[in-house]
């Protein structure tokens, strides 16, 4: 069956500088991909370990001063979104305000929203475009800027992972270039929809793993084992690698350059062996960057474990040595999640995999999302950790001293105040024109839905 892609595009749904936004409130007080949650618990931060401070207040910060007070709830209104359930950043339009795209629960539309400006008494977006894949759901969607660095154009492109029905589903690859001064997408010329056999789960990644500097896109599939698809640029778009890849399937996985050379490297949980589940599970680094004989990655082994689920993971440079730490949430008893925090090691100053052991602290939920960003304007990182079942954001500020990890709790900000919406994806990102970093968070139901941004008021 041909998949149908259509795209209506917006001015359609707001003339620029209409004000959309709810009335902004004071809330008592986000990669990585989760597909889903389970249990209801109350999200209520656990009591630290392992040498974590778990005081509830911060006052011996280098900027603002952390508090429930730092956020304010702006609420995207009503009517733009049926499910909103994922979450991109990126920039269409060649303007420096933020641009944003949304994926709907279960459905075949992504929503690009151009030139979003946060304000204290509200906010608009000034053009939009609808994406539309038939009746094909979108599974995975990475926004990109296509092309060499004498190509790009500074206006991202789409790539979408849709699923067929069938028996196991087929996925299909939508490669989609964008126009800037008409935010218009069409497929790349010589790129049609790809469906070469990519049956089961598959998972998509942009990143310059070649050893040029154009971005590359990756599937990676789990089916009966593992494959992989690398689609390398080739002058004015993209095509098939017709070698292997050492990649495993993958449970949870990022995209980031860890060592500084400008090109991108994979960090990745291998898909539990459901066969054997007792079997484990590694903690892989793999450093890209290498040529086609090489196999484009070099593959580092972190740590391994058993009988846990994985429920995300990011990278930061929390310890303030110059390198890049892992930050990975993992199922632990009673309902909790565990957050491992395993140091970025070097070799003669260069990244080269994370440290096999690890510090923890534990928070009462069962599934999270994890996002990092120094909020307070004290040169170090935070971690949030949002509940996506009481639809909260825990705030761990990073205390980090000696070189060493350690984070203190400082408070937990309801992001999601319609009444039984939870949490369904969050990202951080500076949404205003402050610069500091805001908290876009996706609520909603199974049948209903909104956006929420937390405005982060320090500086102001």
């Amino acid at each position: 069956m041909k998949t149908l892609l259509s795209l209506l595009l917006g001015g359609a749904l707001l003339a620029a500088g209409c004000d959309i936004w709810g009335t902004a409130a004071r809330l008592a007080s986000d990669g990585a991909v989760d597909d889903g949650w389970a249990g209801e618990e109350d999200g209520k931060p656990a009591d630290a370990t392992d040498g974590f401070d778990g005081d509830q207040a911060s006052a011996d910060t280098d900027g603002c001063v952390l508090g429930q007070d730092v956020f304010m709830a702006v609420k995207l209104a009503d009517g733009y979104f049926s499910r909103p359930d994922r979450l991109l950043s990126g920039l269409f339009d060649r303007q420096p305000a933020f641009d944003l795209v949304v994926q709907d629960d279960q459905s075949e539309i992504l929503m690009v929203l151009v030139n979003l400006r946060l304000e204290m008494s509200g906010s608009t977006f000034e053009n939009s475009a609808k994406l539309s894949f038939g009746t094909y759901p979108v599974e995975r969607a990475v926004a990109f800027d296509a092309g060499t660095s004498s190509q790009r154009d500074n206006s991202y492109d789409i790539a979408v992972m849709t699923m067929e029905d069938g028996t196991p589903p087929k996925q299909k690859l939508h490669v989609l270039k964008n126009s800037a001064t008409s935010l218009a997408f069409s497929s790349f010329e010589g790129f049609p929809v790809v469906a070469s056999e990519m049956y089961g789960s598959a998972n998509l990644m942009a990143g310059r793993f070649n050893d040029d500097d154009a971005p590359d896109l990756l599937v990676n599939v789990a089916y009966q084992g593992s494959s992989n698809y690398l689609y390398l640029w080739s002058g004015d778009t993209f095509t098939l690698h017709s070698g292997n890849l050492a990649l495993d399937p993958m449970e949870k996985y990022l995209v980031k350059d860890l060592d500084g050379d400008e090109r991108d490297d994979l960090v990745f949980v291998e898909l539990p062996d459901m066969a054997n589940p007792q079997n484990p599970k590694w903690i892989k680094v793999a450093l890209g960057g290498k040529t086609a004989s090489d196999g484009f990655f070099a593959l580092r082994q972190v740590a391994s474990f058993s009988e846990l689920v994985t429920r995300d993971l990011i990278t930061a440079d929390f310890n303030g040595d110059g390198f890049q730490d892992l930050a990975l949430a993992v199922s632990a008893s009673d309902n909790k999640t565990e957050l491992r925090f395993f140091v970025g090691t070097n070799i003669g100053g260069v990244f080269e995999k994370f440290s096999e052991s690890f510090s923890s602290y534990f928070v009462d939920t069962t599934a999270v999302r994890l996002q990092a960003a120094d909020l307070d304007g004290d040169g170090k990182e935070e971690l949030m950790a949002g509940d996506l079942n009481s639809a909260e954001v825990l705030v761990l500020r990073n205390t980090a001293s000696n070189l060493s990890i350690a984070m203190k709790q400082v408070f937990a900000v309801k992001a999601c105040a319609d009444y039984g919406y939870r949490m369904k994806d969050m990202l951080a990102a500076p949404v205003d024109e402050d610069r500091w970093p805001d908290l876009i968070v996706a609520c909603g139901t199974d049948s209903e839905g909104a956006i929420y941004f937390l405005f982060n008021t320090c500086g102001r």
